[in-house]
């Protein structure tokens, strides 16, 4: 057989081979694009308030301390949520967020060791409990998103 003849068939080959693979990708990719159009889409619809987040500074012994001016107003905490109770910020349970959108928080996946991950919420209540002598304040947020 020829050289020329030989590199034909081996192109041959390769195309035959191929073709199903970049079908597959191809078919993949269609089925890829949805969900990231969608994140992209997300993403460019929170980046103002991310923006307005990081520049308020907003934190959470600042919401207790002056709870008029941070109700409504955005904020990029780190959040830990384990089960069904309130977030801790930073991971701490002394400090808890109450999310009063919890079925739009989920779950984060990685390392049961991490202490806390990143969230945009928008703070909603403060609100000052007394039982007897014992006086305390809840801050609830409305989750937004992971940025």
């Amino acid at each position: 057989m020829s050289g020329h003849l030989k590199n034909i068939l081996t192109l041959l080959a390769v195309a035959v081979v191929s073709a199903p693979l970049l079908l597959a990708c191809a078919s993949w990719g269609r089925n890829l694009a949805p969900g990231l159009k969608t994140r992209l889409a997300n993403k460019a619809s929170t980046a103002p308030l991310i923006k307005e987040a990081r520049r308020l500074g907003l934190t959470y012994e600042a919401a207790l301390a002056a709870p008029s001016a941070a109700v409504g107003k955005p904020a990029v905490w780190c959040l830990r949520r384990a089960g069904s109770g309130p977030a801790a910020y930073r991971g701490d349970e002394a400090r808890p967020v109450h999310i009063i959108n919890p079925e739009k928080m989920p779950g984060r996946a990685g390392s049961g060791h991490e202490s806390c991950t990143d969230a945009l919420v928008e703070i909603t209540t403060v609100t000052a409990l007394s039982f007897g002598e014992v006086s305390a304040l809840r801050l609830e947020a409305r989750f937004v998103a992971y940025p």
